[in-house]
């Protein structure tokens, strides 16, 4: 049947309801806009019930759980546990593009630099309480695989108390091309800590606050530098897991930067 045939059909149609429509004295009509003012009303009535239900239910669970700077965050017990994944950008891969010998496979050698912000203490009339502890393990990959050229891990364990944040590193592993470092900003001038094999299996004290720069002043983040020109040609993807208990904790405001961030920020 052709579709002008259908067209027919559905004129007909409509013109046979309104003519039994007159002769019931417009019934039809009212009946119909009877029925659609009460799905409305009902539709409305769902909405707001539904609405009410969210608040509820959001209600019921902050307790356990609360989205901070865009992630989900869990308490568990007196800390609060998020994750992030991400993949690394990297310039790409061209046998001999780059006429830097040490970097000779790197399509775009100016590919900027990578700074990843892991966890932040706000400070707030200091960065935590005297027994406020926090955790971070980070472990980096290329396609999962589990080697020497591709692994790198490391947890950082360690306190938020008054004007001071510090902790340990214990590298479990590194990779033999390096390009990855721990950033610290704080106002004493800045530091970098290189990820390196010569590390692993050891503990080592750091601080990303140094006491005695002030109870309320910026930001104590741990952060990590990547030189992705290092991996071209296998990309990286890397999984954390933080957990904190102070009130100034947060996960990052911002885990991508293309310059550092400063601790005043």
């Amino acid at each position: 049947m052709s579709e002008n045939n259908f067209s027919a059909i559905s004129q007909m149609v409509t013109e046979a309801r309104h003519l039994l429509d007159t002769i019931k004295g417009g019934a039809i009509s009212a009946m119909q806009t009877a029925f659609d003012n009460k799905l409305v009303d009902f539709t409305g009535q769902f909405t707001t019930k539904l609405g009410s239900y969210q608040t509820q239910l959001n209600a019921a669970t902050a307790s356990m759980m609360e989205v901070i700077n865009g992630h989900n965050v869990y308490r568990v017990g007196n800390k609060k546990v998020y994750e992030i994944q991400h993949t690394v950008a990297y310039g790409g891969y061209q046998a001999g593009a780059n006429p830097d010998s040490a970097f000779p496979n790197a399509k775009n050698p100016n590919f900027p630099i990578s700074y990843f912000n892991l966890i932040e203490f706000v400070a707030n009339q200091g960065f935590g309480t005297q027994s406020d502890r926090f955790q971070v393990d980070f472990y980096q990959t290329h396609r999962g695989m589990v080697s020497a050229q591709y692994v790198d891990h490391f947890v950082f364990t360690g306190t938020s108390s008054q004007d001071s944040v510090s902790g340990y590193l214990e590298v479990k592993a590194a990779t033999e091309h390096g390009g990855l470092c721990l950033y610290i900003s704080q106002p004493t001038g800045n530091r970098e800590v290189a990820i390196t094999k010569d590390l692993i299996g050891r503990r080592i004290p750091i601080s990303l606050r140094d006491i005695g720069q002030g109870h309320d002043n910026g930001t104590a983040r741990l952060s990590i530098k990547v030189d992705s020109r290092y991996h071209v040609g296998a990309d990286r993807h890397f999984y954390l897991k933080g957990e904190y208990s102070s009130s100034r904790g947060q996960p990052p405001a911002k885990l991508y930067n293309s310059n550092s961030v400063h601790w005043s920020r």
